[in-house]
């Protein structure tokens, strides 16, 4: 409890530092603050001045500020380039994350996972299943997006073409020293199954790992859905986000990175406690 304690704390507190983060480089940016009013060449150079000092809003620190002291309330502010509150378009947008970065983990452990078992098996599998991962791993998430776009495929399975090779080789790496134990050598001897033998002898060494692994590869697919989520025009937490930063709308972003952060964060931390559970065993 005390580490799953620790773990939830570091992952408040560093959702916290990000979303300052995200505000001060919205409110550094060039452009951020500049009403239409400002380039109308009527108004004097006074006035333009008093608009830039308004839309501002006194500096990061003290608008972070202002925006933190209503999060307790559960007031995230409001968005100033879709004049609705945070909150609420957090919470509409959040189900459609949840949908592609969810969806896209399962299929890529459904594919990576099996194809791990597979060349932990067969051998001599292992090279061609080593080049095809690696070349999946050298793609970035939008790619993947713009290629299925035009297939007519889902924004979900790009984070599985993003997830699959990452579960492929991690996975691959914690079976293969199992599958190679001489009571594996003598079960097969023996004439026991290849779904006894992995049952019985593979998976249950591996099962902390690979439940460490799934807590990460979480992180994976919502990395993976947010470029997906703006290629695709799934209207998500990601693609939510691009806009934000497309109209310098430091309140908004603000509010997507505490909810994205915090869930990383959160995966991060289940990781980090099963690990050290195996390590306390």
């Amino acid at each position: 409890m005390p580490r799953a304690s620790t773990a939830i704390l570091r992952a408040i507190l560093c959702a916290l530092a990000a979303g300052f983060l995200a505000r001060l480089l919205v409110q550094w940016a060039p452009g951020f603050g500049a009403a239409e009013q400002v380039l109308d060449p009527g108004y004097s150079d006074q006035s333009r001045r008093e608009l830039m000092a308004k839309g501002d809003g006194g500096g990061p620190v003290l608008s972070y500020y202002r925006q933190l002291s209503g999060l307790w309330r559960g007031d995230w502010g409001d968005s100033e380039s879709l004049q609705q509150p945070v909150a609420r378009l957090v919470r509409e947008r959040l189900p459609a994350t949840a949908r592609v970065a969810g969806t896209g983990w399962l299929a890529g452990w459904a594919v990576g996972l099996p194809a791990a078992l597979l060349v932990t098996r067969f051998r001599a599998l292992r090279t061609g299943a080593a080049v095809l991962s690696g070349a999946s791993l050298s793609l970035p998430a939008a790619l993947f997006a713009l290629a299925l776009l035009h297939g007519g495929a889902g924004a979900e399975w790009a984070v599985a073409l993003v997830v699959a090779p990452r579960v492929f080789e991690y996975a691959a790496r914690l079976l293969e020293p199992a599958a190679r134990e001489a009571h594996v050598t003598a079960a097969r001897a023996r004439g026991l199954s290849g779904l006894r033998i992995l049952a019985l002898y593979v998976l249950p060494p591996a099962g902390r790992p690979l439940a460490a692994l799934a807590a990460v590869t979480v992180c994976v697919a919502l990395g993976a859905a947010v470029p997906v989520e703006v290629v695709s025009d799934t209207p998500g937490l990601g693609q939510l986000a691009w806009q934000a930063a497309q109209n310098r709308d430091a309140s908004l972003l603000v509010g997507v990175t505490w909810v994205v952060a915090l869930l990383t964060l959160s995966a991060n931390g289940a990781s980090e406690v099963l690990t050290g559970r195996e390590v306390a065993a």
